[in-house]
């Protein structure tokens, strides 16, 4: 999915009241973002798991 596409899901989830913490990758094809990604993802599982709230970006 495009970043037009995935921003386009992420304001419409925003549009409902979902909590979204939206971060766009700098581009790379899915595999590429899965290693450039994968520090951030990895905090944001830790304050989830640490019972921190979220912070949402709409």
């Amino acid at each position: 999915m495009t970043d037009w596409g995935m921003t386009g899901v992420v304001r419409e989830y925003c549009r409902r009241g979902v909590d979204v913490q939206y971060a766009a990758g700098p581009g790379v094809d899915h595999v590429g973002e899965a290693f450039t990604g994968m520090p951030g993802a990895y905090k944001w599982l830790d304050d989830r798991v640490m019972g921190r709230p979220t912070t949402p970006n709409c």
